[in-house]
């Protein structure tokens, strides 16, 4: 640990560096690899395998349990859950105000791919090796391809267009 309390600045370690994970199947696939998205009311067992807490700024019953398609990097249609609880808790924890996250006014696409940085400061601290936008791989978002031209349609801004920080895997509807 550094003593900002992040990790070290270590080199991406070699299987990390092509990220082409698979993709472990949860839910059906799309039907005839066609996209297919849902929006309901959060489970039961959905929310208690989240971090949802009761002093979180949205109410367990304002929330919504999205499922989408999406390809993977077999190259084949999945079908996923959102449940991106634990991490709008974590981005509100040790802050005196709830981050747009919390409200469900912007998301983080594929943040190994798309890291974070702030100066020497790279999160997730092993994504180094994707730093390198020119070696573009699957998963990585760059100015003006079709990830960051559909959240511009819908009126989000990007995070890598910031300067300090860089927040490559982050999308908002209030620019922050």
């Amino acid at each position: 640990m550094r003593g900002d309390g992040f990790g070290q600045i270590l080199p991406t370690p070699p299987v990390l560096a092509n990220r082409s994970l698979p993709t472990t199947d949860l839910l059906p696939p799309p039907a005839g690899n066609r996209f297919s998205g849902t929006v309901n009311p959060v489970p039961a067992d959905v929310l208690a395998r989240s971090s949802w807490q009761a002093d979180c700024p949205v109410s367990a019953g304002e929330l919504s349990y999205l499922t989408l398609s999406f390809w993977g990097f077999d190259g084949r249609a999945h079908t996923g859950e959102i449940t991106v609880f634990g991490q709008l808790f974590a981005a509100a924890r040790g802050q005196t105000n709830w981050s747009a996250h919390a409200y469900g006014l912007a998301i983080d696409v594929d943040p190994f791919c798309n890291p974070y940085t702030k100066g020497d400061l790279v999160l997730p601290e092993l994504a180094s090796a994707y730093l390198d936008r020119g070696n573009r791989r699957p998963g990585m978002i760059t100015a003006g391809d079709r990830t960051v031209a559909a959240f511009s349609a819908i009126g989000w801004t990007w995070g890598g267009t910031w300067t300090t920080p860089t927040d490559r895997m982050h999308f908002s509807a209030d620019g922050r």
